[in-house]
């Protein structure tokens, strides 16, 4: 796994967390790729875990609550092998936050697609 320093550019929010691939991380941080500034971290560092993820922060202390990055999309179970054929044959994909993406594909939000995140394709 990974290690991420991903910064949402609007807001100038920033975290550190591990994850398997750059768009899994913003996906996991609940903000869009395409809207933040990602940079892989060289070692297993780490400065706070939270919620079982890695945050960083440059306010310490008292204002650490300022520092812990909006909660991620809700991860749903994944999908039995039969939903997955059944999702295929419609010729889509349910993402891991619930959207509906092509089978190859990610949401606005960056999740991937079930058949994406295990591997099926």
């Amino acid at each position: 796994m990974k290690r991420y320093r991903i910064t949402e550019r609007a807001t100038g929010d920033s975290a550190s967390i591990q994850a398997e691939s750059a768009q899994e991380a913003c996906c996991q941080l609940g903000w869009m790729i395409g809207h933040c500034y990602v940079v892989e971290l060289p070692g297993p560092e780490i400065d706070y875990i939270f919620e079982g993820r890695t945050v960083e922060c440059s306010g310490m202390g008292e204002f650490l609550d300022m520092c812990i990055p909006p909660s991620p999309p809700e991860q749903h179970e994944p999908p039995s092998m039969e939903q997955l054929q059944r999702w295929h044959a419609e010729g889509g994909c349910e993402a891991t936050d619930g959207c509906w993406v092509e089978p190859d594909g990610y949401c606005e939000h960056g999740c991937p697609s079930w058949l994406l995140k295990l591997g099926l394709i």
